[in-house]
């Protein structure tokens, strides 16, 4: 390529006269035009803030539902279903999540598909059964999701059982004696914590011996203090147990805190499990009628259909629970929901 054609590439041709002007000029200088081109800008309307994501609340799915049949010792163990349908095996038909076929399902008038659990939300609803179901003996609207918890009683047709959720407890005991905030010493542990989980653990074995199933499993996974006179207890398993605790013995023993610092102040003369016998006629006679009282109630919830000799034993098993529960001076407050 030649200089003048290098010349000829660096003009500006005027877009008016077509004069070929030297380079930079910024106007024609045969017709005076400009040669400096205008691009008109818009200014463009600014982006919009992306919108942060959508969160959904998660809820947490239990990865075990544990199923106990009145009567049979073996549990049945549903895992990772986020819905359970409960029912009875028939050919060409869509098979149930648990088959009762093996504990006479037919017999005791269980409906092919009879009830449905849905497991995330903790609900069970009775699918137009023709024989009903029942949560805790109250009879369910069918299509209507009724709140399920561990320990409660489902009745389908006539098959008892019992469910329960495989979750963590939390637990809040509160010393209602100690007039400085406790320390989880030792000797505070020995004393007085320990004899009272020793306590829900015998409970729970006697539950599980009503129910006519294996023992369940408890361990504690922590103890702490969360807060002046409160003790948070991480306990695993003994649901059934901290829900009597809760809506039974607690608000009983919170009401009657009289009777109950003198039954403890009088017996404490004595290491004996029974009560003391300088404990006033009044006070044994009320404590008395009230653990059997306590005791009665959760018997019929568990079993209601256990035998008189039977119903003896486990009232004696659970008086000698009641009476460690009264004794020591924690009563438990609070148990926030299952996560």
């Amino acid at each position: 390529m030649t200089a003048d054609n290098n010349d000829k590439n660096k003009q500006l041709v005027c877009p008016t006269c077509q004069f070929a002007n030297s380079a930079g000029a910024e106007t024609c200088a045969q017709c005076g035009s400009s040669l400096v081109i205008t691009v008109p800008i818009t200014p463009s309307a600014p982006k919009p803030s992306p919108a942060p994501p959508k969160i959904d609340r998660v809820k947490t799915l239990p990865n075990r539902v544990i199923f106990f049949v009145a009567g049979y010792p073996q549990p049945i163990v549903v895992e990772n279903e986020a819905n359970i349908v409960l029912g009875r095996k028939v050919p060409n038909e869509p098979f149930p999540t648990i088959d009762f076929t093996p504990y006479n399902a037919h017999g005791l008038g269980v409906s092919r598909r009879h009830a449905l659990i849905n497991v995330t939300d903790k609900t069970i609803q009775d699918l137009t059964s023709a024989n009903g179901t029942w949560l805790n003996e109250n009879r369910l609207l069918p299509g209507v999701p009724h709140p399920l918890r561990t320990g409660d009683q489902v009745r389908l047709g006539h098959l008892i059982l019992f469910v329960s959720f495989h979750v963590t407890n939390f637990i809040m005991l509160k010393d209602t004696e100690s007039e400085s905030p406790p320390k989880l010493t030792p000797t505070y542990l020995t004393d007085t914590v320990i004899p009272y989980l020793r306590a829900i653990a015998t409970a729970q074995k006697t539950i599980d011996a009503l129910a006519q199933r294996e023992e369940s499993e408890i361990s504690i996974a922590n103890i702490e203090m969360a807060g002046p006179n409160l003790i948070r207890v991480q306990l695993n398993g003994a649901t059934e147990t901290v829900r009597w605790l809760l809506q039974q013995v607690a608000k009983w023993k919170v009401d009657n805190a009289s009777v109950v610092a003198q039954y403890r102040a009088l017996s404490q003369a004595t290491t004996a499990p029974h009560e003391s016998e300088s404990t006033s006629d009044q006070t044994q006679t009320a404590i008395r009628d009230k653990k059997a009282e306590l005791a009665q109630v959760l018997i019929k919830r568990v079993a209601p259909q256990v035998d008189a000799d039977q119903s003896a034993v486990h009232h004696q098993n659970l008086a000698t629970v009641l009476d460690t529960l009264i004794r020591t001076p924690l009563v438990i407050t609070d148990n926030p929901p299952e996560k």
